[in-house]
Parts: C-alpha cells; sequence; structure tokens
C-alpha cells in the first residue's frame, strides 16, 4: 500500500524522470536507498535530496525479494515521454 502511496504521488508531482534517476544511482545490489527533504515529507510531497542535506534528511531503504530492481522501477518510476509514462506496470 505504501508503495502505491509513493507511485502516486511521484506521478502526481511530475517527478518520474528525477525518481528514476536517483533510484537508478542509488542502488546497491538489491537495496536502493534514496534521501527525501524532511519538511517537504510532512506536507506529502516528495523532494529528493542528498544524505548529507542540512536539515537531516529522511533516508528511505527499498530491499527488494522476490521482485527484479528492473519491475521495481518500472512500477515505481516508469520511462516516459514528454513526461507522461511510456508503459504502465500495475502491480509488482
Amino acid at each position: 500500500r505504501d508503495l502505491h502511496t509513493l507511485r502516486e504521488l511521484l506521478r502526481k508531482q511530475k517527478i518520474l524522470d528525477t525518481a528514476r534517476t536517483e533510484f537508478l544511482r542509488n542502488r546497491m545490489g538489491n537495496e536502493i536507498t534514496v534521501y527525501f527533504n524532511k519538511q517537504t515529507a510532512t506536507v506529502s510531497r516528495i523532494n529528493f535530496c542528498e544524505e548529507d542535506a542540512v536539515l537531516s534528511p529522511l533516508r528511505v531503504t527499498f530491499r527488494l525479494f522476490g521482485v527484479s530492481f528492473q519491475k521495481f522501477l518500472d512500477f515505481i518510476a516508469p520511462e516516459t515521454k514528454d513526461g507522461k509514462p511510456i508503459k504502465e506496470i500495475e502491480e509488482l
């Protein structure tokens, strides 16, 4: 359920390309660790930031078991064309 919320927020804010880049950049094996701005998270908005951000960011680690990284990535933040997802995957 929480993944669906994150998925919808990324689409609502139109930041799929940014999210995809962050997930690709921060992958280590079957784990992906990203950092979110704490202030924007309190108002249900996503703003990626660096680990050493001034106002201690929220660290979120996704551990993938039984699902490939590519499928997870395409579910959460699919490739886009003109800002719209090329192909949507509805379930993991």
